[in-house]
């Protein structure tokens, strides 16, 4: 394989196993099987669980749980030392929400952008930054922003995975990305029930606030009595479990045959935090459920109303309450449900991210 014809997959962290870490499965399993894979950090169980070789991926930072649970604190070290490198000899495609594409490249550079970093754009106000005044956060933060904005400048192509992020990376990055291509969602995974039971209102995510708005949820389900089950783990999970009232359920993080369960047998799956592109919407929907969403980020993408579920734009347990009494009164067709999000299938992603890489 020539200079020509070499190609070096970056991705954050692979510490967990999300949204991110599927699309650079998919990246380095269909678009570029024979590629380099540099990671900034990562731990063997998560990397197999990407159906990745963990002999295939080589880490900026040192690998292990003990990396996992100092990533974040360990980043700083982690983007000093991608940009110490000299430029990969050959083309790159970043799979990037943080610092893996300030990798340089002589060839092409491909950036699939989750977002730009959000702890230091977007989401300062729910980051320990937030406790900084803003002038010296500023100043703190000048010079990270000129080299992230840098490493954009350095690439062929930028893709976005929703409308939202591509509005953050005109905003911060300045410059409009050159396509948007949804994340991928394995859909054969997911399908309708036979006869659903319709009898509870799901959320499914990470337990973590603010970012998730679960405990605004379970205030609204308070004085609602809407049973609700909660699935998934989280810093946050025995606080708000300890406080929750009877009609909340945390049954933890599920996978396989449990989940898809759980997805087609709720007369709705909510999703009230603002997320980059949400992965849960999809599956929920691919299962036959409708989703009741928060009217921001990626949700607008795939949240169709009265087709696949309906949108709240109000962050309050009033406004909660009345849209989810909506979406249990209405009818929902389970088969028009699942075909709203056949676009947002793997053989979809493969194919645009293919057509990117090869014009690119």
């Amino acid at each position: 394989m020539t200079s020509d014809d070499k190609w070096l997959i970056t991705h954050d962290f692979a510490y967990q196993f999300g949204g991110a870490e599927r699309c650079t499965a998919v990246m380095a399993d269909v678009v570029l099987p024979d590629a380099e894979l540099l990671f900034m950090g990562g731990d063997e169980p998560t990397i197999t669980r990407m159906g990745l070789d963990p002999q295939r991926v080589r880490t900026i930072l040192p690998g292990g749980a003990r990396s996992g649970r100092l990533h974040r604190a360990l980043s700083p070290v982690g983007a000093a030392r991608i940009l110490s490198l000299p430029p990969y000899e050959g083309h790159l495609l970043a799979s990037t929400y943080a610092f893996a594409h300030w990798r340089r490249a002589e060839g092409k550079k491909i950036i699939y952008c989750h977002s730009p970093l959000r702890q230091i754009y977007s989401a300062i106000d729910d980051s320990p930054l937030r406790l900084v005044p803003a002038g010296l956060r500023s100043r703190a933060l000048s010079s990270i922003w000129a080299l992230d904005r840098r490493a954009s400048t350095e690439s062929d192509v930028i893709v976005a995975t929703s409308s939202v992020v591509s509005d953050r990376i005109a905003e911060y990055w300045g410059r409009r990305p050159d396509i948007v291509i949804p994340p991928p969602v394995d859909l054969a995974h997911f399908s309708p029930a036979a006869s659903p039971s319709r009898d509870y209102l799901l959320f499914v995510g990470r337990i973590v606030e603010p970012y998730k708005r679960l405990g605004l949820l379970i205030e609204a389900v308070r004085s609602s009595g809407e049973r609700l089950l909660v699935a998934g783990e989280g810093r946050d999970r025995a606080r708000l479990e300890a406080t929750s009232p009877e009609n909340v359920t945390f049954v933890g993080a599920l996978e396989g045959e449990a989940l898809r369960s759980l997805y087609a047998n709720a007369f709705a799956t909510i999703f009230p935090s603002v997320d980059d592109f949400g992965m849960v919407p999809i599956e929920s929907m691919a299962s036959g459920t409708p989703v009741v969403a928060y009217g921001a980020g990626g949700a607008l993408d795939t949240v169709i109303p009265e087709v696949n579920g309906l949108l709240f734009h109000d962050p309050s347990p009033g406004a909660i309450n009345d849209v989810v009494r909506a979406a249990r009164a209405r009818s929902w067709a389970a088969d028009v449900v699942r075909s709203s999000v056949e676009r947002f299938s793997q053989t979809s992603f493969a194919s645009a991210l293919a057509n990117v890489v090869a014009s690119g």
